[in-house]
């Protein structure tokens, strides 16, 4: 008869713990037998509003500094180690078996170096240490575990838990330690699954009523070192095991969608709505974005594209509000990407260079190429960071298209508009073969043109055979570099059109080219007959900085330098060009 009354106990009180939780993280019956969450201290007393008060003091130097407590609410302690900051309890009754600690925690990301750091710590009658909560110090501990949480009963060695990972990172980390003489559990902020489980015998021998308590630091009197260096608040001892019921939403996951983050997350029992809150910045501060939702997803799309949004959900339950959840991050992406522009192929031999204007944003590009117009279209390189691509190794005369792709936060934009060019094998001259050359001396800057419009040279693809001796820019403008042969090559960029001027620099050209000769300032009259037809003909300078040239052929020297004047009759045909060397 007794067996059966004490199962049906039992299993009232599961019943109690399933239906009668609220806030706290435990079922309403199970009270802390002392609490300390600092929102009531008074200078240098530190309130205990527990079921069996104890209340403590505060030493050290400027040991009554609070801050602003665990998830904003109420306030917290803040220990520095160099002034020896703690807090003493004394005459107070610990278990002597089963026993919970849960308490918020927050040490920043300097790993502890040398000695331990001791978060909280009991003695027993006789005034030794009997359990201790500490950071671990590499300098006692091996160094894979430095700034792991340790966990400790002395006594007869019963078990000794540790933290699969450091819990100095900055941020607030809730702890629940249990221990129901039998098993050991541990868990950090996911009160649903324990980091740490071990079972072990454990019974106290002699009397615990006269026991005390140290917070940030080991309580027996012969240990001087250990202080912590850190926050803590909402400290709370219990005198049985406790089963943790969650009742903050877990497990919450973000994806970024066009112009929307998917929220989803577990839900939480007795739960009668969620609130989502949302931050630009990693561990907030958040706003709440939607309240009342009574699903256990929400798409949030009032956010900008590309930018990195932080969420974390909230839990109502009997009209109050829970801890917050995990953190899930994400970020829209863009509906439309940008596709990139400008596209263009110049056909060489074996191969075809491609350009094209940058995208913003862009991680990188995609180059796909095809025999047909219009596709499909195999993909020939990818993850180019750059706006310029040669496919080599093709077959001269057959004409290739092409499109290129942006990938933008890891998507493919559409293809641009399709080009095509046609490998051909060079033409260009031999340098040690051509006999009518342009001579240019070292430093020399020399424009060449394709047509009247000198805008038409930006239309073309230039390019000089040895740009150690010569180069050219997309203007047109060759400057000597060094003496040497070269040969300039224009290209329009349907391969209609090419064409070749042989370039020699000398360090002295005065022996190699045939030019009119004049002083700043000086005159010379050009003609392309008897001198009485001069109405009909077209000058033009190369370079009208260094000379220009009336319409009846009058040439004015006005810089140092080299120009090449053209005469074309009424019809643009070119007749005749002649060098004018202006010197000082």
């Amino acid at each position: 008869m007794k067996k059966l009354i004490k199962i049906g106990m039992f299993l009232y009180f599961i019943a109690c713990l399933v239906l009668l939780g609220h806030i706290s993280a435990f079922a309403d019956e199970v009270k802390p037998i002392h609490e300390y969450n600092f929102d009531s201290d008074s200078g240098t007393t530190v309130i205990d509003s527990g079921s069996n008060k104890k209340n403590g003091i505060a030493t050290g130097t400027e040991n009554s500094k609070l801050i602003t407590g665990y998830n904003g609410v109420g306030f917290a302690r803040h220990f520095e180690k160099e002034k020896k900051q703690i807090i003493k309890v004394s005459s107070i009754s610990i278990p002597n078996s089963a026993r919970s600690v849960r308490f918020k925690v927050r040490r920043d990301g300097i790993p502890v170096s040398a000695e331990s750091e001791c978060i909280l710590s009991t003695t027993n009658t006789n005034g030794n240490l009997d359990s201790f909560i500490r950071i671990n110090g590499d300098a006692i501990s091996k160094a894979e575990d430095a700034g792991k949480l340790q966990i400790m009963v002395l006594e007869n060695s019963v078990f000794d838990c540790i933290s699969p990972t450091s819990i100095c990172d900055g941020k607030w980390h809730d702890i629940l330690f249990t221990y129901d003489s039998k098993i050991v559990k541990l868990y950090i902020d996911d009160m649903e699954t324990p980091v740490f489980t071990k079972s072990g015998e454990y019974s106290h021998k002699g009397s615990y009523s006269e026991n005390k308590i140290t917070i940030g630091n080991f309580a027996q009197d012969s240990i001087s070192h250990g202080y912590f260096q850190g926050d803590l608040d909402n400290i709370q001892i219990y005198s049985s095991a406790i089963t943790p019921i969650s009742t903050k939403p877990s497990k919450l996951t973000a994806v970024g969608g066009e112009s929307k983050v998917d929220l989803t997350w577990n839900a939480v029992n007795g739960a009668s709505s969620y609130t989502i809150k949302r931050s630009t910045t990693a561990g907030g501060p958040y706003s709440a974005v939607a309240t009342d939702i009574t699903g256990t997803s929400y798409t949030d799309i009032g956010i900008t594209d590309e930018a990195i949004y932080y969420y974390v959900a909230t839990a109502v339950i009997n009209g109050k509000e829970s801890d917050e959840s995990n953190e899930a991050n994400a970020s829209a992406i863009i509906s439309n990407l940008e596709v990139p522009s400008e596209l263009k192929a110049l056909g060489g031999n074996s191969k075809v260079d491609l350009t094209w204007n940058e995208v913003s944003n862009a991680t990188s590009y995609i180059v796909k190429r095809s025999t047909t117009p219009g596709g499909p279209y195999t993909t020939i390189a990818t993850d180019l960071t750059g706006t310029t691509y040669t496919d080599t190794g093709i077959t001269n005369g057959i004409t290739y298209y092409y499109i290129v792709a942006s990938v933008v936060q890891g998507r493919e934009s559409e293809g641009s508009d399709e080009v095509s060019a046609v490998p051909i094998p060079e033409q260009t001259p031999s340098t040690t073969e051509a006999k009518l050359k342009v001579v240019l001396e070292v430093s020399e800057a020399l424009r060449l043109s394709v047509d009247n419009d000198l805008n038409i040279n930006t239309q073309m693809a230039w390019s000089s055979s040895d740009n150690t001796v010569a180069t050219v820019n997309e203007k047109g403008v060759v400057t000597a570099i060094a003496p040497g042969n070269t040969v300039i090559t224009v290209k329009s960029v349907d391969n209609s059109y090419t064409d070749y001027i042989n370039v020699l620099v000398v360090e002295n050209a005065d022996d190699y080219r045939l030019a009119i000769d004049l002083k700043v300032g000086e005159t010379a009259r050009l003609t392309t007959d008897d001198f009485t037809n001069t109405a009909n003909v077209t000058w033009a300078p190369m370079d009208s900085s260094i000379a220009n040239v009336t319409t009846k052929g009058k040439v004015t020297a006005l810089s140092k330098g080299l120009v090449l004047i053209t005469a074309k009759d009424a019809e643009g045909n070119i007749i005749g060009r002649i060098y004018v060397r202006v010197r000082e």
